[in-house]
């Protein structure tokens, strides 16, 4: 008896020490305590983007015939998308798309379970990248990597007229090509 508790007792010493290193890894790895209190997609999606000042925005849908000219990537998934074209706003432009990102997109709805995204997006403070994603009004959803190599969704009104906005700023940029009108 006194061996089995000897033993269980290491085996628990082993296991405490097993947690205390991951707690450690999280802690030191991505962003300690605040990870741990909001969640780290939360805390991705609802950090504020003030110091934007500049946006890539890539065009990820195809326009009709088009060849893509290089990708853009998708997080977790299995490929990345082709991109058909690219623009970069800067100055009030960036800062208009940083504002109405970080004020439309906290809605934090349950998007479609689908992601057809027009485009891809980079937002830089100075040469920092400070968040990639692909946005979809039609999904109601835009991407979010907490993770390396892990790829999430956050749903967002697309109806909203910040959500419009952000759409009307970015097609003026690099417009996409509009699904067909559904027929009623």
């Amino acid at each position: 008896m006194k061996i089995a508790l000897k033993w269980i007792s290491r085996v628990l010493i082993g296991l405490l020490a097993i947690c205390g290193a991951v707690a450690l890894v999280i802690g030191f790895g991505f962003d300690g305590a605040k990870d741990y209190s909001l969640g780290r997609m939360e805390r991705m999606v609802n950090q504020d983007y003030d110091d934007i000042d500049r946006i890539e925005l890539f065009l990820i849908s195809a326009p009709s015939g088009a060849k893509p000219d290089g990708t853009f990537p998708a997080g977790g998934e299995e490929k990345d998308y082709p991109v058909y074209g690219t623009a970069t706003l800067t100055g009030s432009d960036a800062q208009k798309a940083a504002e109405l990102w970080s004020y439309t997109l906290k809605d934090a709805r349950m998007g479609s379970m689908c992601h057809g995204p027009p485009y891809g997006i980079r937002m830089y403070a100075g040469k920092k990248l400070r968040f990639e994603s692909t946005i979809c009004w039609g999904c109601h959803n835009f991407s979010v990597h907490a993770f390396p190599n892990i790829n999430t969704y956050w749903g967002f009104d697309a109806e909203s007229k910040g959500a419009q906005d952000l759409l009307a700023l970015f097609d003026k940029a690099l417009p996409y090509p509009k699904p067909p009108a559904k027929k009623e």
